[in-house]
């Protein structure tokens, strides 16, 4: 297993972020995704649409709740 893991080491699947990925994630990614780079990276496709789903539902439960607090309404 070492030895497959130290190939894909090699040609750049698994590896620790660099200060470039950190610089981007800081700086450019953050404000157009949910989680941080090695997020994606980590996890499948299906997990992560699981996350992005169950992230957006609670983010609009929270806007509901705050608009029904404020009483506010939706503006067309």
């Amino acid at each position: 297993m070492s030895k497959l893991k130290n190939w894909l080491q090699k040609i750049g699947i698994l590896r620790e972020p660099t200060i470039d990925d950190l610089i981007y994630e800081y700086t450019i990614s953050t404000c157009y995704r949910l989680f941080p780079t090695s997020f994606y990276r980590k996890h499948t496709p299906e997990e992560i649409k699981k996350a992005h789903e169950e992230t957006l539902t609670e983010l609009r439960r929270m806007i509901e709740e705050y608009k029904k607090e404020n009483h506010l309404e939706d503006s067309v």
